[in-house]
Protein backbone atom coordinates (compact mmCIF):
# COMPACT_ATOMS: atom_id res chain seq x y z
CA UNK A 1 0.00 0.00 0.00
CA UNK A 2 1.29 3.43 -0.96
CA UNK A 3 -0.45 6.64 0.08
CA UNK A 4 -1.35 9.29 -2.46
CA UNK A 5 -2.90 12.72 -2.06
CA UNK A 6 -5.62 13.13 0.55
CA UNK A 7 -6.95 9.79 1.88
CA UNK A 8 -6.57 8.02 -1.46
CA UNK A 9 -4.04 5.23 -1.73
CA UNK A 10 -2.78 2.72 -4.25
CA UNK A 11 -2.71 -1.01 -3.59
CA UNK A 12 -0.13 -3.53 -4.69
CA UNK A 13 0.31 -7.23 -4.04
CA UNK A 14 3.38 -8.32 -2.10
CA UNK A 15 4.38 -11.96 -1.69
CA UNK A 16 7.12 -12.99 0.75
CA UNK A 17 8.98 -16.31 0.76
CA UNK A 18 10.87 -16.87 4.00
CA UNK A 19 13.55 -19.54 4.33
CA UNK A 20 16.23 -20.47 6.88
CA UNK A 21 18.74 -18.06 5.38
CA UNK A 22 16.89 -16.19 2.63
CA UNK A 23 13.89 -13.92 2.03
CA UNK A 24 12.35 -13.39 -1.41
CA UNK A 25 9.75 -10.66 -2.04
CA UNK A 26 7.66 -10.38 -5.20
CA UNK A 27 5.30 -7.52 -5.98
CA UNK A 28 3.21 -6.63 -9.01
CA UNK A 29 4.07 -2.93 -9.08
CA UNK A 30 6.24 -1.61 -11.87
CA UNK A 31 9.34 0.19 -10.73
CA UNK A 32 10.39 0.78 -7.16
CA UNK A 33 7.57 1.53 -4.71
CA UNK A 34 7.85 3.81 -1.70
CA UNK A 35 8.24 0.91 0.72
CA UNK A 36 11.31 -0.35 -1.13
CA UNK A 37 12.72 3.17 -1.21
CA UNK A 38 12.26 3.56 2.54
CA UNK A 39 13.78 0.16 3.25
CA UNK A 40 16.92 1.12 1.38
CA UNK A 41 17.61 3.69 4.09
CA UNK A 42 16.71 1.30 6.91
CA UNK A 43 18.57 -1.82 5.87
CA UNK A 44 22.30 -2.16 6.38
CA UNK A 45 24.91 -4.87 6.90
CA UNK A 46 23.89 -5.33 10.54
CA UNK A 47 20.27 -5.80 9.50
CA UNK A 48 21.11 -8.68 7.18
CA UNK A 49 23.28 -10.28 9.85
CA UNK A 50 20.23 -10.56 12.12
CA UNK A 51 18.52 -13.00 9.80
CA UNK A 52 15.76 -13.00 7.18
CA UNK A 53 13.01 -13.03 9.84
CA UNK A 54 14.28 -9.65 11.04
CA UNK A 55 14.18 -8.27 7.47
CA UNK A 56 10.62 -9.57 7.05
CA UNK A 57 9.63 -7.83 10.27
CA UNK A 58 11.03 -4.54 8.93
CA UNK A 59 9.05 -4.93 5.71
CA UNK A 60 5.81 -5.67 7.54
CA UNK A 61 6.40 -2.80 9.94
CA UNK A 62 6.96 -0.44 7.01
CA UNK A 63 3.70 -1.61 5.41
CA UNK A 64 1.71 -1.09 8.60
CA UNK A 65 3.23 2.37 9.10
CA UNK A 66 1.73 3.39 5.75
CA UNK A 67 -1.73 3.19 7.29
CA UNK A 68 -1.19 6.08 9.69
CA UNK A 69 -0.95 8.92 7.12
CA UNK A 70 -4.07 7.54 5.44
CA UNK A 71 -5.96 7.51 8.74
CA UNK A 72 -4.79 11.05 9.51
CA UNK A 73 -5.98 12.25 6.10
CA UNK A 74 -9.29 10.44 6.59
CA UNK A 75 -9.76 12.15 9.94
CA UNK A 76 -9.08 15.53 8.33
CA UNK A 77 -11.53 14.78 5.54
CA UNK A 78 -14.18 13.66 8.04
CA UNK A 79 -13.80 16.92 9.98
CA UNK A 80 -14.08 18.90 6.73
CA UNK A 81 -17.23 17.04 5.65
CA UNK A 82 -18.73 17.48 9.10
CA UNK A 83 -18.28 21.24 8.78
CA UNK A 84 -20.03 21.14 5.41
CA UNK A 85 -22.95 19.13 6.80
CA UNK A 86 -23.78 21.56 9.59
CA UNK A 87 -22.70 24.87 8.03
CA UNK A 88 -23.73 24.55 4.38
CA UNK A 89 -27.02 23.74 2.63
CA UNK A 90 -27.40 20.05 1.73
CA UNK A 91 -26.05 19.21 -1.72
CA UNK A 92 -25.02 16.16 -3.70
CA UNK A 93 -21.33 17.05 -3.42
CA UNK A 94 -21.41 16.57 0.35
CA UNK A 95 -23.29 13.28 -0.02
CA UNK A 96 -20.72 12.00 -2.51
CA UNK A 97 -17.88 12.90 -0.12
CA UNK A 98 -19.54 10.94 2.70
CA UNK A 99 -20.12 7.91 0.50
CA UNK A 100 -16.52 8.02 -0.75
CA UNK A 101 -15.23 8.09 2.82
CA UNK A 102 -17.42 5.12 3.73
CA UNK A 103 -16.21 3.22 0.66
CA UNK A 104 -12.54 3.85 1.44
CA UNK A 105 -13.01 2.86 5.09
CA UNK A 106 -14.72 -0.39 4.13
CA UNK A 107 -11.85 -1.20 1.77
CA UNK A 108 -9.29 -0.24 4.41
CA UNK A 109 -10.90 -2.47 7.02
CA UNK A 110 -11.07 -5.38 4.60
CA UNK A 111 -7.39 -5.11 3.65
CA UNK A 112 -6.16 -4.61 7.21
CA UNK A 113 -8.22 -7.55 8.48
CA UNK A 114 -6.54 -9.87 5.96
CA UNK A 115 -3.10 -8.63 7.00
CA UNK A 116 -4.03 -8.96 10.66
CA UNK A 117 -4.72 -12.66 10.21
CA UNK A 118 -1.31 -13.18 8.59
CA UNK A 119 0.52 -11.26 11.32
CA UNK A 120 -1.34 -13.11 14.04
CA UNK A 121 0.02 -16.40 12.72
CA UNK A 122 3.54 -14.96 12.71
CA UNK A 123 3.27 -13.82 16.34
CA UNK A 124 2.59 -17.31 17.71
CA UNK A 125 6.27 -18.32 17.34
CA UNK A 126 5.29 -21.80 16.20
CA UNK A 127 7.47 -21.63 13.09
CA UNK A 128 11.13 -22.60 13.06
CA UNK A 129 11.81 -19.79 10.58
CA UNK A 130 10.98 -17.09 13.15
CA UNK A 131 12.87 -17.05 16.42
CA UNK A 132 11.09 -16.54 19.72
CA UNK A 133 12.95 -13.29 20.32
CA UNK A 134 11.95 -11.95 16.92
CA UNK A 135 8.32 -12.96 17.42
CA UNK A 136 8.09 -10.23 20.07
CA UNK A 137 8.74 -7.62 17.36
CA UNK A 138 6.10 -9.26 15.16
CA UNK A 139 3.72 -8.89 18.07
CA UNK A 140 4.49 -5.19 18.18
CA UNK A 141 3.66 -4.84 14.47
CA UNK A 142 0.48 -6.84 15.04
CA UNK A 143 -0.56 -4.51 17.86
CA UNK A 144 -0.05 -1.53 15.56
CA UNK A 145 -2.23 -3.16 12.91
CA UNK A 146 -4.93 -3.90 15.50
CA UNK A 147 -4.98 -0.20 16.39
CA UNK A 148 -5.29 0.60 12.70
CA UNK A 149 -8.27 -1.72 12.25
CA UNK A 150 -9.91 -0.37 15.41
CA UNK A 151 -9.43 3.21 14.17
CA UNK A 152 -10.86 2.28 10.76
CA UNK A 153 -13.92 0.73 12.42
CA UNK A 154 -14.32 3.79 14.64
CA UNK A 155 -14.10 6.12 11.64
CA UNK A 156 -16.56 3.89 9.81
CA UNK A 157 -19.10 4.27 12.61
CA UNK A 158 -18.48 8.02 12.61
CA UNK A 159 -19.00 8.17 8.84
CA UNK A 160 -22.25 6.23 9.22
CA UNK A 161 -23.33 8.76 11.84
CA UNK A 162 -22.46 11.61 9.46
CA UNK A 163 -24.57 10.01 6.76
CA UNK A 164 -27.51 9.68 9.17
CA UNK A 165 -27.09 13.32 10.20
CA UNK A 166 -26.97 14.44 6.57
CA UNK A 167 -30.10 12.47 5.68
CA UNK A 168 -31.87 13.88 8.76
CA UNK A 169 -31.00 17.42 7.68
CA UNK A 170 -32.24 16.70 4.14
CA UNK A 171 -35.48 15.20 5.46
CA UNK A 172 -35.99 18.14 7.80
CA UNK A 173 -35.41 20.54 4.91
CA UNK A 174 -37.89 18.63 2.79
CA UNK A 175 -40.43 18.69 5.61
CA UNK A 176 -40.06 22.46 5.88
CA UNK A 177 -40.67 22.82 2.14
CA UNK A 178 -43.67 20.52 2.25
CA UNK A 179 -45.03 22.41 5.23
CA UNK A 180 -44.73 25.72 3.37
CA UNK A 181 -46.39 24.32 0.24
CA UNK A 182 -49.17 22.77 2.34
CA UNK A 183 -49.89 26.13 4.01
CA UNK A 184 -50.01 27.86 0.61
CA UNK A 185 -52.33 25.19 -0.81
CA UNK A 186 -54.58 25.33 2.28
CA UNK A 187 -54.91 29.11 1.99
CA UNK A 188 -55.62 28.99 -1.74
CA UNK A 189 -58.37 26.36 -1.28
CA UNK A 190 -61.03 28.71 0.24
CA UNK A 191 -59.96 31.48 -2.13
CA UNK A 192 -60.66 29.16 -5.05
CA UNK A 193 -64.05 28.44 -3.47
CA UNK A 194 -64.88 32.18 -3.42
CA UNK A 195 -63.80 32.69 -7.02
CA UNK A 196 -65.77 29.60 -8.03
CA UNK A 197 -68.95 30.99 -6.51
CA UNK A 198 -68.64 34.35 -8.24
CA UNK A 199 -67.74 32.60 -11.47
CA UNK A 200 -71.01 30.64 -11.67
CA UNK A 201 -73.30 31.45 -14.62
CA UNK A 202 -76.35 32.66 -12.66
CA UNK A 203 -78.14 35.93 -13.31
CA UNK A 204 -78.78 36.75 -9.67
CA UNK A 205 -75.58 36.67 -7.62
CA UNK A 206 -74.97 39.25 -4.87
CA UNK A 207 -72.60 42.04 -5.97
CA UNK A 208 -72.44 40.51 -9.47
CA UNK A 209 -73.24 43.77 -11.26
CA UNK A 210 -72.12 46.06 -8.47
CA UNK A 211 -69.29 48.49 -9.24
CA UNK A 212 -67.61 47.51 -5.99
CA UNK A 213 -68.14 43.77 -6.48
CA UNK A 214 -64.58 43.12 -7.53
CA UNK A 215 -63.17 45.00 -4.55
CA UNK A 216 -65.61 43.22 -2.25
CA UNK A 217 -64.48 39.77 -3.46
CA UNK A 218 -60.80 40.69 -3.20
CA UNK A 219 -61.33 42.05 0.32
CA UNK A 220 -63.18 38.89 1.31
CA UNK A 221 -60.35 36.69 0.03
CA UNK A 222 -57.77 38.86 1.80
CA UNK A 223 -59.69 38.57 5.09
CA UNK A 224 -59.92 34.80 4.69
CA UNK A 225 -56.19 34.46 3.93
CA UNK A 226 -55.14 36.70 6.84
CA UNK A 227 -57.55 34.93 9.17
CA UNK A 228 -56.13 31.53 8.24
CA UNK A 229 -52.55 32.75 8.72
CA UNK A 230 -53.44 34.08 12.17
CA UNK A 231 -55.11 30.78 13.00
CA UNK A 232 -52.06 28.81 11.88
CA UNK A 233 -49.82 31.01 14.02
CA UNK A 234 -52.17 30.58 16.98
CA UNK A 235 -51.96 26.79 16.59
CA UNK A 236 -48.13 27.15 16.25
CA UNK A 237 -48.16 25.56 12.81
CA UNK A 238 -46.03 28.42 11.52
Amino acid sequence: MTAEKSYKYKLFSLSCYLGPNFLVTVHNESGENTICKNLRYILNVNSFSKGPDYILNLILDEIVDKYYPILDNLETEIDSVEECIFNEPPNNRTLIKILNIKKELIKLRRISSYQKEVLFKLTRADSELITRDESVFYRNVYDHLVRVTDAAESYGDYAAGMLDSYLSIVNNKMNEVMKFLTVIATIILPLSFVTGIFGMNFDFIPFLHDKLGFYFSMSLMAIIAIGMLLWFRHKKWL
